[in-house]
């Protein structure tokens, strides 16, 4: 997490090197081994910061706008539910006991 803030700070400010990321951690007031500062200095100076750690994609966030959006929208055509079958159990087995005589339970 260190490593990732740090790079996208020194990476924002410009001209990025693992001495700038260093310094960053450091004034922070967090620790970082070198080799951590190295990978992620050596990564972003190979790809830019852009790709490193591209921008979000889109999903979430929003949640406001809705009634705008449903009056802009053409009115929808009422769809009808289909009817419902009712099926006849009263010849099945009654796996509860119902109300016959039996005593089994």
């Amino acid at each position: 997490l260190v490593a990732g803030l740090a790079s996208l700070l020194v990476g924002d400010c410009g001209d990025f090197s693992a001495e700038k990321m260093s310094a960053a951690v450091t004034a922070s007031g967090n620790v970082l081994d070198s080799s951590f500062v190295n990978v992620f200095s050596t990564a972003v100076e190979k790809m830019g910061i852009e790709k490193f750690i591209p921008a979000g994609g889109g999903g979430g966030g929003g949640g406001g706008g809705g009634a705008a959006a449903a009056s802009d929208a053409p009115a929808e055509a009422k769809v009808e539910k289909p009817k419902e079958e009712e099926i006849d159990f009263s010849g099945g087995v009654n796996m509860f006991g119902g109300g016959e005589g039996g005593g089994d339970y």
